[in-house]
């Protein structure tokens, strides 16, 4: 059902619009019933997709999907492997595979704080997202036609995925120490303490204890990009994946993908850890605090809600629908917030 706008609503509907426009996208009235805000679509030699926007006032986002297509080849658990792969490089989007009708989507979601949509950071997450598919959508075609092994097509676009750049100026070093010195600051406010032994090049390293459900500790890992004005945040298991149970542990990765939005979870190929990655874009060379703690505050609480149902299921397996219930009682194969 589409969520009624009130003004401030329907003016940030109209902005995101002409960020569309401005990058000669078409933009295109949804049918009746449908609950997104507006569509628009891209057709190309490289990518053909059904563009899905919406703008969440209850969830302070606008979301953008790039729906490209359904597809039938079968080979579902290696394309599920190489969405997990890309994934672990691209901060601020996430590619997932609709459980219900094998759907590939790339989607990201954008902060929007009372009411007022930063055009400049939607036109910028819209044209990552345009240059992700360019890049990803030839590999995963490639797998979907050819078969074969999702490292195989990883191989072929990682570099340039990992080269996609912000294209905003970078930090001098006065205005990178304010950033680190501001994050200080906030930490601070929630009564967590930065030591020597928590910093790194660049950033902070915070280990943070279990608790009653979640058996092992997690680190998180917020690394100052200067070059690209980013902050870049891990939230990273201690346990690993053992190769027998990767296939299923991607599943469920997929799956609660489709139920986070703002950050997502991967396991990384090296480590075969698990992580939730969340990207934040400075404003001007200044830390955005409100988006900031915004991010940090989902990504514990996605941490804490979603990492004993990884445990378990390395431990004693299951069925990931079956576990997601128990987060999500009404939780189908349909479930997603996007």
């Amino acid at each position: 059902m589409k969520r009624k706008k009130n003004k401030k609503g329907n003016k940030i509907i109209r902005e995101m619009k002409q960020c569309f426009r401005d990058l000669h996208l078409p933009v295109e009235n949804v049918e009746k019933g449908e609950s997104y805000d507006f569509k628009s679509k891209i057709d190309n030699d490289n990518t053909v997709a059904r563009i899905l926007v919406e703008y969440r006032p209850d969830c302070n986002c606008a979301n953008i999907s790039f729906s490209l297509g359904v597809t039938e080849s079968g080979n579902y658990d290696e394309i599920r492997k190489l969405a997990n792969l890309i994934n672990g490089i691209t901060p601020f989007s996430q590619y997932s595979l609709c459980p219900c009708c094998n759907e590939i989507i790339l989607h990201a979601s954008l902060f929007v704080s009372n009411h007022e949509l930063q055009n400049d950071k939607f036109s910028w997450l819209l044209r990552y997202m345009l240059e992700i598919a360019h890049l990803a959508n030839p590999a995963i075609s490639a797998l979907i036609i050819m078969g074969g092994s999702a490292e195989k097509y990883y191989d072929i676009c990682k570099d340039n995925i990992r080269n996609v750049t912000c294209q905003e100026q970078g930090l001098n070093k006065e205005m990178e120490e304010n950033v680190l010195n501001h994050l200080v600051s906030v930490f601070a406010d929630l009564d967590i303490t930065i030591t020597d032994e928590s910093r790194i090049e660049h950033g902070f390293v915070l280990p943070c204890a279990g608790t009653s459900e979640l058996d092992s500790s997690i680190i998180v890992i917020m690394v100052l990009d200067p070059e690209e004005s980013t902050i870049i945040i891990h939230a990273v298991s201690s346990f690993a994946v053992p190769d027998d149970k990767m296939t299923s542990i991607v599943e469920l990765v997929n799956r609660i993908n489709r139920l986070c939005g703002n950050q997502h979870l991967f396991v990384d190929s090296q480590s075969k850890k698990c992580a939730f990655l969340h990207g934040i874009r400075l404003e001007n060379g200044l830390l955005p605090k409100e988006e900031f703690l915004n991010a940090f505050r989902g990504i514990i609480a996605n941490v804490l809600c979603w990492f004993p149902l990884l445990q378990e299921l390395i431990m004693f397996g299951g069925v990931s629908s079956d576990l997601i219930r128990k987060r999500i009682p009404c939780y189908n194969d349909k479930t997603t917030i996007y």
